[in-house]
């Protein structure tokens, strides 16, 4: 599954509307929608609808963090 689609999943369990800017976090990589242009402009975004989750969270125990919501910084 594309990190894209993980985060419609997570937006569906949570019962959000997507109405918030996101993005995904490990290792000091970042992911997320390069389109966007509300990101830092010094943070190289790779796209998320082009990694899987399984290339990001390679190993059992792995994580990573899925920030929501820029203004509040929601940190999952």
């Amino acid at each position: 599954m594309p990190l894209c689609c993980f985060h419609d999943a997570i937006q569906a369990v949570m019962g959000w509307t997507d109405s918030h800017l996101h993005q995904f976090e490990k290792d000091g990589k970042y992911w997320g929608d390069p389109q966007n242009r509300e990101f830092e402009d010094d943070i190289e975004i790779i796209d998320e609808s082009k990694v899987p989750v399984g290339k990001v969270l390679r190993a059992e125990g792995d994580s990573m963090v899925y920030v929501y919501d820029f203004g509040d910084d929601w940190r999952h």
